[in-house]
């Protein structure tokens, strides 16, 4: 019988995050004690896995980027290990690695340093990104990424070590994602009707590329199609693209939501998601709009998009290069023949569930239970 083990997820975040929460509670229901340590204030992901019947502690420090900030998190998960008698450590995104990697030094506790980033194409990083990655590369004696791409991407752009990064794919309790609610999307097609609704889930810095979206846009607006772009998200690009978009007298074509908690409905109003991101881990949005049999256009060659999207049957991949031509390509074609896509989302969304559902990813649940 497997060694049962005292596991620790180590995080900043406290959004909720369905991924998250299904492979903590399936190593829970294997007979492992799970423990999580988060260093942000109380919110949606304690209160979720407090319902999992997982103890969650929380501990912050001022929010600065001294010495003395790391120094106190670094000591304070080195007496929570020692504490708690925790075996494994899973520390999830880059600071909570590289605390947890310098911790591991000094106490006899298994560590798996989970990444959900990466630069690809050679993009520069600061020397502090830099910096924290070397040391969580050189010292974690294992690093688990979500999809080949960005291990490719690690590996070939940052000269890292392959035989320390392991691909484990997400995985979902896709019973558990809300429901839309059919009155409410009908009042998003009613506040923003078009014969076409293109949504699009991002934050908006330019890796994400959505001058590039909004241009293509703007170009067919121009030659008569009726379509409306919601944009749901926040980031740093927001002022230029505000101002981008009343220049071109564009208000009432662009819609800038923000962030918003009620997504699904968006989705469920849309009739497809578009991205032309140079940068993602594994992109939750497409899954979800997968999940309700929507169309999806995005980047190929980026997260894990070509591991479950073939382009032309369940979903549209975009090239990297000339990406404004097919896009264009892409949304001409269904606005014109929809008939002809009907499909695609049924079939996108059984490529979802096939490999996404944690029921149907059992070889994954055996990667993770490795991992303790």
């Amino acid at each position: 019988m497997p060694e049962k083990r005292k596991i620790l997820f180590y995080y900043e975040v406290n959004k909720y995050s369905n991924s998250l929460i299904t492979y903590l509670s399936l190593l829970k229901e294997k007979g492992h004690e799970v423990l999580a340590l988060i260093t942000a204030e109380w919110g949606p992901l304690h209160d979720a896995l407090q319902a999992k019947g997982i103890p969650v502690y929380v501990y912050t420090a001022n929010k600065t980027n001294s010495i003395i900030f790391y120094l106190k998190h670094i000591f304070n998960l080195v007496r929570f290990v020692l504490k708690h008698k925790v075996t494994t450590v899973h520390s999830h995104v880059q600071r909570p690695n590289f605390i947890a990697t310098i911790a591991s030094l000094f106490v006899p506790v298994k560590l798996v340093a989970f990444r959900h980033h990466y630069r690809p194409f050679g993009i520069k990083a600061n020397w502090k990104e830099k910096f924290f990655d070397w040391v969580i590369h050189t010292f974690a004696p294992i690093v688990v990424v979500p999809s080949k791409t960005v291990k490719e991407g690690i590996v070939k752009y940052e000269k890292r070590n392959s035989k320390k990064i392991l691909v484990v794919r997400y995985i979902y309790d896709f019973s558990k994602y809300p429901k839309p609610s059919t009155e409410k999307v009908e009042n998003i097609k009613k506040q923003f009707p078009a014969r076409l609704r293109l949504l699009m889930v991002s934050r908006l810095i330019p890796l994400k590329r959505p001058m590039l979206v909004f241009s293509v846009v703007k170009e067919l607006v121009q030659s008569g199609f009726d379509i409306r772009l919601l944009v749901a998200g926040e980031g740093p690009m927001r002022p230029q693209l505000e101002n981008w978009i009343m220049k071109h007298d564009l208000s009432d074509r662009i819609i800038l939501l923000g962030f918003k908690t009620d997504l699904v409905n968006y989705m469920a109003a849309s009739d497809m998601l578009v991205s032309a991101s140079m940068t993602d881990a594994s992109n939750s949005a497409a899954k979800e709009m997968g999940l309700l049999g929507k169309l999806v256009a995005v980047p190929d060659y980026v997260g894990d998009f070509t591991e479950y999207i073939i382009d032309g049957c369940n979903g549209f991949l975009l090239p990297l290069e000339n990406t404004e031509e097919k896009l264009k390509e892409v949304i001409r074609n269904v606005y014109e023949n929809p008939e002809n896509y009907k499909d695609m989302g049924i079939r996108l969304r059984d490529a979802v569930l096939k490999r996404f559902d944690y029921r149907y990813a059992k070889e994954v649940v055996k990667l993770y239970e490795k991992l303790v």
